[in-house]
């Protein structure tokens, strides 16, 4: 049973992912273990008082029994057995969601999308990046980020599809715009998460290359390894769609290499900007659960209505 089906007070015994472990004290002096706890769905603060000197190992899976609390508002485990689990006990993709989309039919999706270029040089490029049988399994595969939005299985697919989808629509508004230019990359704008992420075990984290790279620069890397060796791709094209990939978080402080110089890279950038917060506002309204409000959403810092 998830967490957000819980009242206070009710019992809970289940298997949870320990993301945080931390000692703190009481008003009193006394130890006690405060944890962030992952159920598959939604992260939840477990606090065990009897603290006797054992805790659990980050990033493992424990078996945990307790109750349902209410603290500024908010819910939390009051903890109170706990022991690791046996890794034959539970099974890890429990803990990873999946996207609620087929990731097939997803990708037919987008591939008919890419199918819609209409100039030469960018089928080519397409082509060349999801040539690969590996790296397009890993593409369907992987999520879009550790917390904010579309993290799940599937997740990154689920965003890039969305992505283009807003873009083809608005381009096809604008007769200034290269269209084309501007679904390439979107299709192309968030490849470096393939390497950002590992998603093995029982949470998706940064991999090694996510954390001293990110995907912004990996996907720059990765395009030019695509296209490494092709004949008649233009350098400014190359350019372009590598200018793309390095502006679509639109500021520098928001992880941007540069800013957006050509409009299909600023429209790149809103699709991308609009998607992830819509998505993170259908998923407060979806932890409401018939509440007027949803709770408190992480990357928000707001409530978000959820009645009619």
């Amino acid at each position: 049973m998830r967490w957000l089906e819980l009242a206070p007070g009710a019992r809970y015994e289940g298997f949870l992912a320990v993301r945080t472990v931390a000692v703190q004290r009481t008003r009193h002096g006394s130890p006690y273990l405060d944890l962030r706890l992952w159920d598959g769905e939604c992260e939840i603060t477990g606090r065990y008082w009897d603290y006797d000197g054992s805790a659990p190992v980050p990033r493992t899976v424990i078996l945990v029994s307790g109750t349902m609390e209410l603290y500024n508002e908010l819910p939390q485990l009051r903890i109170e057995e706990w022991r690791p689990a046996g890794s034959n006990e539970y099974d890890p993709a429990l803990f990873v969601p999946e996207s609620g989309r087929d990731r097939q039919e997803m990708w037919q999706e987008l591939a008919g999308l890419m199918g819609t270029v209409q100039d030469a040089v960018l089928r080519v490029v397409l082509r060349r990046v999801f040539a690969d049988a590996e790296f397009r399994r890993l593409f369907q595969t992987a999520p879009a980020a550790v917390y904010y939005h579309h993290a799940c299985l599937g997740g990154l697919l689920e965003h890039t599809l969305s992505v283009a989808r807003m873009v083809d629509q608005m381009a096809l508004q604008r007769s200034d715009l290269d269209r084309d230019l501007a679904l390439a990359g979107a299709v192309l704008h968030d490849i470096g998460k393939v390497f950002e992420y590992d998603w093995g075990g029982p949470f998706i984290e940064f991999s090694d290359v996510g954390r001293f790279i990110g995907h912004v620069v990996m996907g720059c890397l990765h395009l030019e390894k695509a296209l490494a060796g092709a004949a008649g791709v233009p350098e400014l094209t190359r350019q372009k769609l590598l200018h793309i990939i390095a502006s679509h978080h639109g500021r520098r402080e928001w992880g941007a290499v540069v800013e957006p110089a050509l409009p299909e890279a600023l429209l790149v950038h809103l699709a991308d900007l609009a998607d992830g917060e819509l998505y993170k506002m259908q998923a407060a309204r979806a932890e409401a659960r018939g509440e007027r409000w949803g709770p408190p959403v992480l990357g928000l810092g707001r409530r978000i209505w959820a009645g009619d």
